[in-house]
């Protein structure tokens, strides 16, 4: 252990200069709370190029600014530990920086002037998990929204989800598309092939048949194909392989669109974040926009009492569509 003596600032840079250690791979900062970006900027030439940064008093509003302001120029995302490594205090907070997460960052101004594809297997999910997204967006890239199934016949609002869902694309300056093939429910069988294990933690869930011999997947993927050939997108945005909050429908097109990305090739991949453990991209919440894409689906369907999450921030993965789960 080597201690330095001094304000926060000059006993970093002081670190740095005498190179104590080799790279940094686990910083805390608890000194100043309003001169954190300035702290990481001290030590940030003797960061590791992935370090975890801990923050005490995370819960004050200056440091909350400074991890915003982190995230917002590509410097640091936020790391969800779920399990035994979480951190069970909310005095302190945990970010993902150095120069590596610099390198390969995401933002909303990368994103702008972009075409991008959505894929979603229900009305209601581009509100959800991209609203805010969408929203931050509007006018500045080219949206297609895709809807890959129909609504099941047993809702209160299988009537209205298509129009609910036209409506949000209007007000986010988006084209939709609704797919013919798949009906929501119709297809029990599906939990034959993906299952969603049970307890607490983060629901990763088990391929037990391969998806290809479903009978919904060819169709999918093919049609999730067919539109990245048609929209030519740069950037396309799905769910992600835990299904959010274990959808199995969900997980099952995430597959399907991964391999059709696979086949494309000309695109970045991204997916919802909810309930992974890193995030490249976060897309602050915007709640007045996101309200208004909720009361499009009321008052058969209310997002925001259903699910904690509705209004939070968003966070997005990127994945390597030709990575072999």
């Amino acid at each position: 252990m080597k201690l330095y003596l001094r304000p926060a600032i000059e006993g970093l840079e002081q670190a740095i200069q005498d190179r104590p250690f080799g790279p940094i791979d686990l910083l805390h900062l608890d000194a100043q709370k309003n001169s954190r970006v300035a702290e990481v900027d001290a030590v940030w030439s003797g960061l590791a190029d992935r370090c975890y940064l801990i923050q005490g008093d995370n819960r004050n509003g200056h440091v909350q600014a400074s991890s915003a302001l982190l995230v917002q120029q590509g410097r640091a995302r936020p790391v969800n530990l779920i399990g035994p490594e979480t951190l069970h205090s909310a005095n302190f907070g945990l970010l993902e920086t150095g120069p590596g997460v610099a390198r390969n960052a995401l933002s909303l101004d990368g994103l702008a002037h972009q075409r991008i594809l959505v894929c979603v297997c229900h009305q209601d999910d581009e509100t959800l998990f991209a609203g805010s997204l969408l929203a931050h967006l509007k006018g500045r890239a080219d949206v297609v929204v895709a809807s890959f199934f129909r609504p099941a016949s047993n809702r209160r609002d299988t009537d209205t989800r298509e129009a609910a869902m036209q409506q949000v694309c209007d007000l986010i300056g988006a084209t939709r598309v609704q797919l013919p093939f798949a009906v929501e429910s119709d297809y029990p069988r599906l939990r034959r092939f993906i299952r969603m294990p049970t307890g607490d933690g983060m629901p990763e869930p088990e391929i037990v048949r391969p998806l290809r011999r479903h009978p919904l997947f060819g169709l999918l993927s093919g049609s999730a194909y067919a539109l990245m050939k048609q929209f030519a997108p740069t950037t396309v945005v799905t769910h992600n392989r835990v299904g959010e909050y274990g959808h199995v429908e969900h997980v099952l097109l995430h597959h399907a669109v991964k391999q059709a990305s696979a086949r494309y090739t000309d695109a970045q991949m991204l997916t919802f974040g909810l309930n992974l453990p890193t995030a490249d991209l976060t897309a602050p919440s915007l709640p007045d926009q996101k309200n208004r894409m909720f009361d499009c689906y009321m008052p058969q369907w209310n997002g925001r009492r259903l699910y904690d999450f509705a209004l939070d921030d968003e966070t997005f993965a990127r994945v390597d569509p030709q990575e072999i789960p």
